[in-house]
C-alpha cells in the first residue's frame, strides 16, 4: 500500500499531461514562398531553408504567445516548426478586442530569438499588433491538430532509457517510445527527439531524450538535456525512485494526448473556424 501512495506522489510531481504518437493523416501544405524549419536539439536551434513549392504535411498547431507555430513533416522525412507567419498562403482570424474576426495575413515581429507579437493590417487598413496567440488560422479541421506542448508518452529512468534505445533500430525504438516529435535526416544518421521524461536520479530533473542513429538506423547515442531548472529535488533522496519511475504503471498514470481538445476562441461569433 505505501508503495503504491509512493507511486501515486511521484507521478503527481512529474505529472504534465501525456500523448505518445503524432498523427500521420494530416493535410499536406504547399509552401507559397520559402519558409524556415527549426528544430532544436541539444541547446541548439537548427533552422532548414524549404523553398517555395514544397509540400510539408502538417502533424500539428501550437498556438502560443512565443508564436503560432506549425509542426510540419517535409518529403525527405525532416520533423520540425515553421512559424504562421512562413506560412503566406494560411490566413488568420484576430479573436479579440476591435480587429475581432478580421481576416488577416500576419508578420513576425522579433523579440531576440523569439517571435512574440505578429503585425497585421485590419479590415480599415490600419496596421496594427497583437500578442501571436490571438489569432486561429483559416485552415479547415486545423482544430484537430491543436498541439499540446505539455504532453508526454511516458517516463522513465536514464539507465532504463538507455538499455533500450542503444543498439536498436529506428522502428523499434519508435515501436517502444512513440514516434518522434522532432527528426533530423542527414547523411551521417538520424537525430530524434521523443516525448519521453527521462529521470535523473542524482539532480531529480525530468530530461528530455535525443537520440542519434546511424546511417543504417541503428540508435548510437543519447543525449539528455534539461528543458528547465526545475527538479523534484525530494526525488533525488529516494532510494526507490527510479525503481518506481520505471514501473509501466507510472507511464500510464501521466500518459495522455498528443492533441488538446479544441476551445472555441470565438465562441460569441457562432463560427467553428
Amino acid at each position: 500500500m505505501c508503495f503504491i501512495l509512493l507511486a501515486c506522489c511521484i507521478a503527481v510531481a512529474i505529472w504534465d499531461g501525456g500523448g505518445s504518437n503524432l498523427k500521420t493523416d494530416g493535410p499536406i501544405i504547399c509552401l507559397e514562398r520559402k519558409a524556415t524549419l527549426r528544430q532544436r536539439f541539444d541547446l541548439d536551434t537548427i533552422c532548414t531553408t524549404l523553398a517555395a513549392g514544397d509540400s510539408v504535411r502538417v502533424l500539428g498547431v501550437d498556438r502560443s504567445s512565443f508564436g503560432q507555430k506549425w509542426l510540419v513533416e517535409t518529403h525527405k522525412g525532416d520533423i520540425g516548426w515553421i512559424d504562421a507567419s512562413d506560412l503566406s498562403g494560411i490566413s488568420q482570424i484576430v479573436t479579440d478586442d476591435a480587429d475581432k474576426g478580421d481576416t488577416v495575413s500576419v508578420k513576425a515581429k522579433w523579440l531576440g530569438s523569439f517571435i512574440h507579437r505578429y503585425i497585421y493590417s485590419n479590415s480599415k487598413g490600419e496596421e496594427k499588433e497583437r500578442s501571436t496567440d490571438g489569432f486561429i488560422p483559416v485552415f479547415d479541421g486545423w482544430e484537430d491538430y491543436e498541439y499540446n506542448r505539455d504532453g508526454y508518452a511516458g517516463v522513465c529512468s536514464v539507465e532504463k532509457f538507455e538499455k533500450a534505445v542503444i543498439g536498436k533500430s529506428l522502428d523499434e525504438v519508435n515501436d517502444r517510445f512513440g514516434s518522434p516529435v522532432l527528426q533530423r535526416i542527414t547523411p551521417n544518421g538520424i537525430e530524434a527527439q521523443y516525448s519521453w521524461k527521462i529521470f535523473e536520479p542524482s539532480t531529480g530533473r525530468m530530461l528530455r531524450p535525443d537520440v542519434s542513429f546511424s546511417p543504417d538506423s541503428v540508435a548510437s547515442a543519447v543525449s539528455f538535456v534539461a528543458p528547465t531548472s526545475r527538479a523534484a529535488f525530494w526525488l533525488r533522496h529516494m532510494p526507490l525512485a527510479s525503481t518506481i519511475i520505471d514501473w509501466p504503471v507510472t507511464s500510464l498514470m501521466i500518459r495522455g494526448s498528443r492533441y488538446n481538445i479544441y476551445v472555441d476562441a470565438m465562441p460569441s461569433t457562432g463560427i467553428r473556424y
